[in-house]
């Protein structure tokens, strides 16, 4: 008997990018959470052949109950339904209750904490915040460190290019955090700033070049000085097209 996998918010940019590779990397079924039985239609579609592993369950994750329904028999569940900033936690709650693995692919730092405080040692496998960020720089401040003594001081820049994809949810995460109030782990305790300020200029080599990068309200700020002993830490996004920049920070200064 083939496992279970539920992918809510599989119809996303992202989430179609995981079915896919879930298809390609494992024999599971793949069962796609969503709203819509018609976007759905047309997402298989997109697929060669399947192998009659996707299928469509209707989920609203402000309604425990249909998430639970949704879960039953389950062999792991990914929230890929981003933004996550309003996001509720129930797919994670009820995962917890069924004990059943979970991950997603949350950017948000209160999601993410509010995620990781509900993880218990005697629980579920359970993995939040699998995205470029915390994952993804959590790892490469790992493999950077590796055979070093502990960092005083990490400093995070991602460089996003032009031709990187603008979906809702990567709008709505990266607009967070201009002017919003932001806590960074500064030597013994925190220290308060506003996202979208304190430009740091960043000489990546080719094909990137220099650019400018200014502060974001990121789960890397709680996690990074967890897991590697930092004193400080420091995340700064630096786009590609440096009007943008400009105009945001412009607003983040204003607050």
């Amino acid at each position: 008997m083939r496992a279970r996998i539920l992918l809510v918010g599989g119809l996303g940019y992202f989430g179609r990018l995981l079915a896919a590779e879930l298809l390609r990397a494992t024999d599971a079924d793949i069962e796609i959470g969503g709203r819509s039985s018609r976007a759905f239609a047309g997402f298989r579609s997109s697929f060669d052949t399947d192998g009659g592993r996707l299928s469509f369950i209707p989920v609203d994750l402000a309604n425990p109950d249909a998430v639970a329904a949704a879960l039953a028999g389950a062999n792991l569940a990914i929230c890929a339904a981003g933004p996550y900033q309003d996001l509720p936690l129930t797919l994670a709650e009820a995962c917890l209750s069924a004990d059943i693995p979970y991950l997603d692919l949350a950017d948000d730092r209160a999601f993410v904490a509010k995620a990781r405080a509900l993880a218990r040692p005697d629980g579920p496998t359970f993995f939040p915040g699998c995205s470029t960020s915390p994952a993804l720089s959590a790892a490469l401040t790992a493999i950077a460190l590796e055979g070093r003594p502990p960092a005083g001081t990490i400093l995070v820049c991602l460089a996003a290019g032009n031709a990187a994809c603008r979906q809702d949810a990567t709008i709505a995460s990266l607009l967070a955090s201009v002017g919003s109030p932001l806590k960074l782990r500064d030597g013994s305790g925190w220290r308060e700033t506003r996202g979208w300020t304190e430009p740091a200029r960043f000489a990546f080599p080719p094909p990137v070049g220099p650019r400018t990068g200014r502060l974001v309200d990121v789960a890397d700020h709680d996690l990074l000085p967890e897991l590697f002993g930092a004193s400080s830490t420091e995340f700064r996004v630096a786009p590609e097209f440096a009007p943008l920049s400009d105009v945001l920070a412009a607003a983040g200064a204003a607050g």
